[in-house]
């Protein structure tokens, strides 16, 4: 499920104010595989919308 924008202010925030990744995920209640993706789109794109979904390859079986 999604980060909300509030959670993922709320990231950026506690990243900033020192706290660790795992601190982060445990007060706010999510994985800290999440809390990493955030902050790495955050310091390589700065921005905080959600990313599309995509990757992998297209399936030879779906007609183009």
């Amino acid at each position: 499920m999604p980060l909300d924008q509030r959670t993922r202010r709320a990231i950026v925030r506690l990243r900033k104010k020192g706290l660790r990744y795992s601190d982060i995920a445990e007060a706010l209640g999510i994985s800290r595989t999440s809390v990493s993706r955030l902050l790495t789109t955050w310091r390589t794109k700065r921005t905080l919308k959600p990313q599309k979904p995509g990757g992998g390859n297209k399936s030879p079986l779906r007609r183009i």
